[in-house]
């Protein structure tokens, strides 16, 4: 059975999207009918400037000849919309160590991605990580988790974010769905495991989530954790 959300709901994100999701929101759902908006885990498929979510089961009975480009995966919840992007998942260090305390998010029921790798990039731009092992295959500079996730791009999506722990919390519990999702549009699945967020705990920790089950912890800013790129409906 569909679930939908209210008008004064969908108004409500609406007023909160960025410029962005706002359009991509009309133009996959139409204005007319953007008050319809269903709530699941979508494939969200395009071809040329046709845009479409179809559930995995369906898109399964799609003739081989058909190949539409793969945009994402949707997730719509009734407090969250984003996409989780088709490819990429990276292994790779949130930033230094006791660095950092710039005006990070910290709210970890925070959804809003956008502004919390801003911040990321804004704190850490030109701090500089040296591996104690003398190996220098593994210094960088920055922030790697956020600058990979803002470096993103796929066609007619231009900002994908390092998503936030409540998204990751979201993304945990529908990760049967997600990943049926990536099967049926031909793209790599999510592996099981920890994934960094964009909220900051401390100068020495961020918060990471484990996608087995949602559980939510600290982790030292320079482990190494997967990484998958989100883009948000609303922020």
């Amino acid at each position: 059975m569909e679930t939908r959300l209210s008008k004064m709901e969908v108004m409500n994100l609406h007023s909160k999207a960025n410029a962005g999701g706002k359009a991509l929101l009309e133009m996959v759902f139409g204005k007319e009918v953007f008050n319809q908006r269903p709530i699941g885990v979508w494939c969200m498929i395009g071809t040329r400037n046709d845009y479409k979510l179809v559930k995995s089961e369906e898109l399964g009975k799609t003739p081989s000849y058909y190949q539409p480009q793969a945009i994402g995966v949707a997730v719509v919840t009734e407090d969250a919309a984003f996409i989780v992007a088709p490819h990429n998942t990276i292994v790779a260090q949130w930033s230094k160590r006791e660095a950092g305390r710039n005006g990070c998010i910290r709210d970890t029921d925070s959804l809003d991605s956008l502004t919390a790798t801003d911040r990321i990039l804004t704190g850490y731009i030109g701090t500089k990580y040296t591996d104690p092992d003398g190996d220098s295959e593994y210094d960088f500079i920055g922030a790697p988790a956020a600058e990979f996730c803002r470096s993103y791009s796929r066609r007619d999506f231009n900002t994908w974010d390092l998503p936030t722990v409540k998204q990751l919390q979201i993304m945990a519990k529908h990760i049967k769905e997600i990943n049926a999702c990536f099967r049926a549009m031909g793209c790599p699945t999510l592996p099981m495991g920890w994934y960094w967020s964009s909220i900051e705990k401390d100068e020495f920790c961020a918060w990471g989530v484990s996608m087995y089950d949602g559980y939510t912890d600290d982790t030292n800013k320079n482990d190494p954790n997967y990484v998958r790129a989100v883009s948000a409906f609303q922020n």
